[in-house]
């Protein structure tokens, strides 16, 4: 297969991989260098890609989740990535992402407000291989090549939905649907929400949500509380910058305020309360008081005046080990708890005297109690609360016949009758109501006797009718069904009420390898199939470039550990358990720098301290007379090289001659130090250099066989990647100038490393954060980073 089999139009240079992350292929050939340019974020996009990107486009409306970036870049090497946008936008992108370890102040940043109007003076304008970028003052976008346009996201809105699109769908087809009147909780993903009288507060917030709250009726916009303890952001950022263009405000409950600090600076338009977790208190008017229990993660739920009988139902939610003896010590009508913390603690709930259901949270071994009388609460399901402390309450409640309720004599023809319903139920919606009512029945009657012989008979009847429903066929119907939970003497029951809430068109929350199938004949089907069909392609065209000698040679070893520190992130950052600030720091900060989470430097940051910015230098917004017409940026390919005026290359001290090393000092140090320097990491430093200068990255052929990019010449300054600036001279390479750089570089890093040895402390901190700035190498950044962490090594 060939580049021309997979582009052969200019369209097919659009690659739609998610909802909100477009990919645009600019390249001719598979010796290209960065080929590529992505709008927006994708959080399964391969990892091979990464090193073949050249610009990142941020928009006004900055599609993509920012919390997601850290998994699209390269997170060591980030002055690699090159952002193009507005000046504000741009620079609240950049510092967001400081909350994850990454510094990118000195990522190459292209302002459109100031760079490019010199820039489109340039000649490059009128190059075939250009791709033109404009920015309007709308928001929108648009890409064109060749005279044809292959983006337009205005116009592209109508034909494919973001993930704001989705949110807005759900919002207005479930904003007149009055299902959730009463008192009860759903479980979205491994995520409890909790509701009652029409509004919701979330536990954390679910990774996956809108299909289940399409199919039941949920409008996102009545989350009115988000319970917050942990230190990820990923799956509820997504959810408040949609939120910030609603109506009405979110109140978050957790004691992370930096984290949410940095939150309202990304998103200003958000109306956002913050209050604390600890000694949390939020008494919602609409029926609910939801209290902490001290020292521990878990939560008391009171429910205000449930139905049927009209009295206050308090529950416990157990997400984490801690305090659970106190919790089974409380006045409490039931308790809601992970499978995780069952595990860890299964004999404390079983000898207590309180009821418990457990959540699938989906740890493997949850299947260990899959056939047992161990209530388990399913993803996707509306579970109503109901207060009774009768039966006949219970059985009123569910409109449970006479003839199934239990008689005051004729057990053992009861029984049969009952029996013979089970045996004779098939896979249908109604078999499956009647047999929920036959477990609450026979559960209720399990309570009502002590004679050995009825318990017998009653634990049978009840297994033998929860085993015959079936559940995929419960599941299927989520949308017209409601799970009505008794919290009923010392036990739980539930049972099963078909209801009619009217039609919703359900939406995905991702594309996954099964989602068209599930979406076959929806309005989405035809956008799903594009999203697959372009993923399919770009692995192609993908595969090209990876299986190409220069891709083997340059980036295979460095992309395998690239993955592996992006799944360690996606391991902490997708999870919806809760992180605590220690785990996430050592995760995300690796021993660096990490005082933008630190509650008292934002602090200080409130009052007036100002935070180095990529934008410190850039004069206010330029004012551009066309009203609609903001800026045009030209992208070249990679056969095109263009220079961006960039003073500081030429400001500053040390400036000096290049000075070459020869060969004897090179051979010298090189045995002195063991130092291997690779093809690729001269590479690597040598696009750094160009990219910290101004200019755009260089192709391997043109600097491997020796020759100068245009731009590099007697007299030219160059300022390098620890601020040290060299002047040209006659016979100087790019290449030359970077190996030997990165020769000295070694050389100081041993140095550094071997008087790490004898100090201890924080002059030992210091120190190795000195050694790391002259480390190049996954394995010298490794090196450093572990004795950061484990400094007593």
């Amino acid at each position: 297969m060939e580049i021309s089999d997979i582009i052969r139009t200019d369209q097919d240079r659009l690659f739609v991989v998610d909802p909100e992350c477009y990919i645009i292929f600019t390249g001719t050939s598979i010796e290209d260098n960065k080929p590529f340019i992505r709008i927006g974020n994708w959080l399964d996009m391969p990892v091979e890609l990464i090193p073949l990107i050249e610009n990142i486009i941020i928009t006004d409306t900055m599609i993509g989740n920012p919390s997601g970036e850290q998994f699209n870049i390269d997170i060591r090497y980030l002055q690699s990535n090159r952002y193009i946008g507005g000046n504000d936008t741009v620079r609240r992108f950049l510092d967001f992402q400081r909350i994850f370890g990454l510094d990118l102040t000195n990522a190459s940043v292209v302002d459109v407000e100031k760079d490019i109007p010199e820039l489109s003076k340039e000649r490059s304008l009128s190059e075939k291989s250009q791709f033109i970028g404009v920015f309007y003052k709308d928001g929108n976008f648009k890409t064109v090549h060749n005279a044809s346009v292959i983006v337009d996201l205005k116009e592209m809105s109508g034909r494919f939905m973001n993930y704001s699109d989705l949110h807005d769908r759900v919002s207005r087809q479930c904003a007149g649907v009055k299902r959730f009147g009463g008192s009860g909780f759903i479980i979205a993903g491994h995520t409890p929400i909790f509701f009652s009288k029409g509004t919701f507060t979330s536990y954390l917030f679910p990774a996956r949500y809108l299909e289940s709250f399409s199919r039941l009726g949920i409008d996102p916009a009545r989350i009115k509380e988000i319970i917050h303890p942990s230190m990820t952001l990923l799956n509820t950022l997504r959810f408040l910058k949609w939120k910030s263009g609603v109506k009405g405000p979110i109140t978050i409950a957790s004691d992370h305020s930096a984290l949410f600090q940095n939150v309202k600076k990304l998103i200003p338009g958000l109306s956002m309360r913050r209050t604390p977790f600890n000694g949390l208190l939020l008494q919602n008017e609409n029926g609910r008081l939801i209290k902490g229990y001290q020292g521990t993660y878990n939560i008391r739920i009171t429910y205000i005046k449930t139905e049927p009988e009209g009295a206050d139902t308090a529950i416990a939610f157990i997400k984490a080990p801690g305090g659970i003896k106190k919790i089974l010590s409380d006045d409490l009508k039931g308790i809601l708890v992970t499978y995780s913390v069952f595990e860890e603690a299964a004999m404390l709930f079983r000898t207590s005297r309180i009821p418990y259901a457990v959540i699938d949270d989906g740890h493997r071994n949850i299947s260990k109690i899959a056939d047992s009388d161990t209530i388990i609460l399913s993803a996707g399901t509306h579970y109503e609360i109901r207060s009774a402390s009768e039966a006949a309450s219970i059985a009123a409640d569910l409109g449970i016949p006479p003839e199934m309720s239990l008689p005051a004599d004729g057990l053992k023809e009861w029984a049969e009758f009952l029996r013979g319903r089970i045996t004779s139920a098939d896979g249908t919606l109604a078999s499956a109501v009647m047999l929920s009512r036959i477990t609450v029945m026979a559960a209720l009657a399990l309570h009502s006797t002590k004679d050995r012989n009825e318990v017998s008979i009653f634990r049978e009847i009840k297994t033998a009718a929860a085993k015959k429903i079936d559940r995929e066929t419960v599941r299927g119907a989520s949308e017209s069904l409601v799970h009505r939970i008794y919290f009923f003497r010392e036990t739980i029951v539930i049972g099963i009420v078909e209801l009619s809430f009217g039609a919703v068109e359900p939406v995905f929350d991702e594309v996954l390898e099964h989602t068209h199938d599930r979406f076959a004949g929806t309005f989405l089907e035809q956008y799903i199939r594009r999203i697959t069909v372009d993923r399919e392609r770009l692995r192609q065209l993908l595969t090209l470039y990876t299986d190409s000698e220069m891709f083997k040679s340059e980036y295979s070893d460095s992309v395998r550990i690239l993955g592996k520190d992006i799944g360690k992130r996606k391991a902490i950052s997708v999870s919806d358990a809760i992180v605590n600030v220690d785990d996430y720091k050592k995760v995300m900060f690796g021993g660096r720098d990490s005082s933008v989470l630190d509650d008292t430097a934002n602090d200080q940051e409130a009052q007036g301290a100002k935070r180095k910015s990529p934008f410190t230098s850039i004069p206010k917004r330029i004012k551009i007379a066309a009203a609609a017409f903001l800026i045009v940026l030209i992208f070249t390919a990679a056969a095109v090289l263009f220079f961006l005026p960039h003073d500081a290359a030429r400001n500053g001290g040390g400036e000096k001659l290049s000075k070459k090393l020869n060969e004897v000092d090179r051979v010298f140090y090189e045995k002195k130090y063991n130092i291997t320097i690779k093809n690729s990491d001269i590479f690597n430093y040598a696009n750094r250099v160009a990219r910290m200068n101004g200019y755009n990255s260089i192709p391997y052929q043109t600097i491997k066989t020796g020759r100068n990019p245009d731009w590099i010449y007697p007299k030219n300054e160059f300022k390098l990647t620890d601020g040290e600036v060299v002047v040209v001279k006659e016979g100087d390479t790019l290449w030359d100038l970077s190996r030997d750089k990165l020769i000295r570089l070694t050389v100081q890093f041993e140095e550094i490393m071997k008087k790490s040895t004898a100090l201890s402390g924080e002059e030992k901190r210091k120190t190795l954060l000195k050694a790391r700035e002259s480390a190049f190498t996954d394995s010298q950044i490794k090196a450093v980073d572990d004795l950061l962490a484990f400094p007593e090594k």
